[in-house]
């Protein structure tokens, strides 16, 4: 082999090394820290400090009505097709919407998953604020009265959203599942009285979108001593 090619491969080891482990050997935090990392963005915090959590509220009732907007679009697009598909086939001699004991099963099934999930969507979702508000009332945090919705909150205001806004994409969540699954009853069964209860679990979800109003609400809730 001749020398050039072996000063290369030297030089090219010693590069990869540096950009892997750092001078105190350190293999996770030189790559994380490294400036050649395509996953940190520039200027922007890397590790456990970036918490990814909105700035401000206006921000955070935006990106939860987005979210509130794909999570019914996927319900209805999802629904729409198959419904679609249901009539292709769909026997003459049948009405679209039954409620006969032959029925009874899979309208169970798809009642039973869409009411036991309406406590579950809607009492998490309220634990996990609740403790999000416990914890940003010890911080003694002041807000400015009135609240600006477009304002940069402080660290611990930021924290609250980001865990409002998790316990709410939970909720709506669990209100998508039973949606989803009648969806395909729809289509399994031949039986459009299964949309009642995707109708359900879109409401479910509508109900859950957070406002600007909700939010400046949980933060007072919050911001009031005990």
């Amino acid at each position: 082999m001749p020398v050039w090619q072996r000063q290369l491969e030297v030089v090219g080891i010693e590069k990869f090394h540096n950009g892997i482990v750092n001078s105190n050997g350190d293999f996770g935090n030189a790559m994380i820290d490294s400036p050649n990392n395509p996953y940190v963005s520039p200027g922007g915090s890397s590790g456990p400090g970036n918490t990814r959590a909105p700035n401000s509220i206006s921000q955070t009732a935006k990106t939860g009505l987005v979210i509130t907007f794909a999570l019914i679009n996927g319900v209805v697009v999802v629904a729409g097709i198959l419904s679609y598909l249901s009539l292709g086939d769909f026997p003459e001699d049948l009405p679209l919407i039954r409620f006969g004991q032959d029925e009874w099963l899979f309208l169970a099934i798809g009642g039973l998953a869409t009411l036991l999930t309406i406590p579950v969507a809607i009492v998490l979702p309220k634990i996990m604020k609740g403790q999000a508000a416990e914890r940003l009332r010890s911080t003694d945090l002041d807000f400015p009265q009135p609240i600006d919705t477009n304002a940069t909150l402080p660290p611990e205001g930021r924290h609250f959203l980001g865990a409002f806004q998790s316990s709410t994409l939970i909720g709506q969540a669990l209100f998508e599942g039973p949606a989803m699954l009648n969806a395909v009853f729809v289509f399994i069964d031949h039986n459009f009285a299964h949309l009642f209860f995707v109708a359900v679990g879109i409401a479910g979800i509508v109900l859950l979108a957070p406002t600007p109003q909700k939010l400046i609400n949980a933060i007072e809730d919050a911001n009031r001593p005990r």
